[in-house]
């Protein structure tokens, strides 16, 4: 089930004829998303798998341990903890000469309510150990260059289905966004002969910026945000991809990504945002690169100088914003 050669030969990949780093993928299929499903007709919840295509990783729990399945054709897995299965409107697909690719979508929970700041800390790791599995199948894939785990919440983060849920996209190429941040990296590790990001790490631990960190991970509001309340969430030891996770790193990211995304819940209500997660890419070997998650919440509108410049005004500076978050952490460590 799913858009199969259709979607495939509805997506084209176009470069600005100026510009080459502005790339846009043409996909007629994402303009056939459903609009916010009720949880009765809710493509991602039990009792409607194949509402979606067969899932290329399903966790289940038998005889009190975990096992990893595929399901195939008319194929469906009950009672499953995660499913991860091709979007059904791809902007990527290996269908297609034009766009090759992946697109996946990664249902964190069979609850339809339960998002990351409700969940249990071993219900967020074992979402990430699934992740991680998918991601590693996909990178075996010769032509794939760059992987992006993202997550959108709330409709103006751009998200059509509430149930809880995370995408995978996989590129044949590294993105302009990526790019220029790994020439970045090389740049400043030129200069300074270490890793950027280790240097900023020491630097933002002790500054009015750190919002939590568990001797594994930081949290950081952005020095220079985009948005208000803009984070930073980075392991403190130097680990170029997110692939070199184990599974203790992946408890205690776990642990951070929970802080973070609790914090803006209580101290913002619950705002919608978009977080990604920028890796090195697989077919290079970029050694100063150092991994990290980026969560931009959308409390404000980009306007004319953001969008025409890139040059972004923001109301609350990043040492008010960690403030505020500092102290939600505080709160529900205590009320924990």
């Amino acid at each position: 089930m799913g858009c199969g050669e259709e979607c495939a030969m509805d997506s084209e990949l176009r470069r600005d004829p100026v510009v080459a780093t502005r790339i846009s993928i043409i996909s007629r299929a994402r303009a056939k998303r459903p609009l916010r499903p009720d949880r009765a007709t809710c493509p991602f919840c039990p009792g409607n798998e194949h509402a979606t295509p067969p899932a290329t990783l399903v966790v289940v729990e038998e005889g009190g341990r975990l096992a990893y399945e595929r399901e195939e054709r008319d194929e469906r897995v009950r009672g499953w903890k995660i499913r991860i299965f091709p979007n059904k409107y791809p902007a990527l697909t290996p269908l297609s000469p034009e766009c090759y690719g992946y697109h996946e979508v990664l249902v964190e929970t069979p609850d339809h309510h339960r998002h990351p700041p409700d969940m249990e800390l071993e219900e967020i790791a074992l979402v990430f150990q699934a992740a991680l599995r998918r991601l590693r199948a996909i990178a075996e894939d010769e032509k794939i260059e760059q992987l992006l785990l993202f997550r959108n919440h709330g409709s103006l983060g751009g998200t059509s289905i509430s149930h809880p849920h995370s995408q995978i996209v996989a590129f044949p190429f590294v993105p302009p966004c990526l790019r220029e941040e790994l020439h970045y990296f090389e740049q400043e590790y030129e200069r300074g002969g270490e890793c950027p990001y280790c240097a900023l790490l020491e630097r933002e631990l002790e500054s009015p910026r750190l919002v939590y960190e568990n001797g594994h991970f930081a949290v950081l509001a952005a020095y220079a945000p985009r948005a208000p309340f803009e984070l930073l969430i980075a392991p403190l030891d130097h680990q170029r991809s997110l692939l070199e996770m184990d599974a203790k790193d992946v408890y205690h990211f776990s642990d951070a990504y929970r802080a973070a995304l609790s914090a803006l819940k209580e101290a913002l209500g619950d705002p919608p945002y978009n977080l990604w997660f920028h890796t090195a890419p697989l077919r290079e070997r970029v050694e100063c690169y150092h991994w990290h998650v980026e969560v931009v919440p959308a409390v404000s509108t980009w306007a004319g100088v953001e969008k025409g410049a890139g040059v972004y005004l923001i109301g609350t500076p990043p040492e008010e914003a960690a403030e505020i978050l500092r102290r939600r952490v505080a709160e529900s460590r205590l009320s924990g």
